[in-house]
């Protein structure tokens, strides 16, 4: 769509009587590896679901999910979704952030605030730059040369987590914190 996410196109307000539910997170919201199609990812399985079930209302789950990106990049994530109204976020972020590099996120974002970061946004709506900057940020510990770093270290992690929660409860926007360890028996329980 036009945001870059894996979902149709978003209204910039939920229709009457929609229930609007966008999911933030890695490859695993995004549903990287699985089929080209917009139905397999958790989120427009869980739009299926509830629509299914609650015929009598809509649900909208809108699927933000990026491959690669840490909490560090959901914080904004965050911000572009607030106007689209959501009644409930759900945050996802954890798997990619112990993979290690020679920079942070943290870091990386203050390199990254030089005229690069328009273009580096721009290529970011696209499928295949994020596939690929997936691929290339991830675990290479076999480098050499300058010491490798946790992409987010856990406290990092947990004042990432902290700031998005804080800025959902000031919007009043409920949430729910996933994990995305899955088991077979798992997928059981919400069919």
């Amino acid at each position: 769509n036009s945001y870059g996410w894996r979902t149709p196109e978003v209204t910039t307000l939920p229709r009457p009587g929609e229930f609007r539910m966008a999911c933030l997170g890695d490859s695993v919201t995004f549903g990287y590896g699985m089929t080209v199609y917009q139905d397999d990812p958790y989120p427009a399985q869980l739009e299926f679901l509830l629509n299914r079930r609650y015929a009598h209302r809509h649900f909208e789950v809108i699927n933000c999910g990026v491959p690669g990106y840490t909490s560090y990049q959901g914080k904004q994530v965050l911000q572009q979704i607030l106007p689209l109204k959501p009644h409930l976020v759900l945050l996802a972020f954890g798997h990619n952030s112990r993979f290690r590099q020679h920079y942070s996120d943290k870091e990386l974002g203050r390199i990254y605030q030089s005229s690069f970061v328009a273009l580096k946004m721009f290529f970011n709506r696209f499928e295949t730059y994020r596939a690929l900057a997936f691929l290339l940020t991830g675990d290479h510990s076999h480098a050499g040369g300058k010491p490798l770093k946790e992409r987010v270290p856990v406290d990092q992690y947990r004042s990432n987590m902290e700031e998005m929660m804080r800025t959902l409860e000031a919007n009043k926007i409920p949430y729910v914190l996933m994990n995305s360890t899955f088991s077979p028996e798992s997928r059981a329980v919400i069919l």
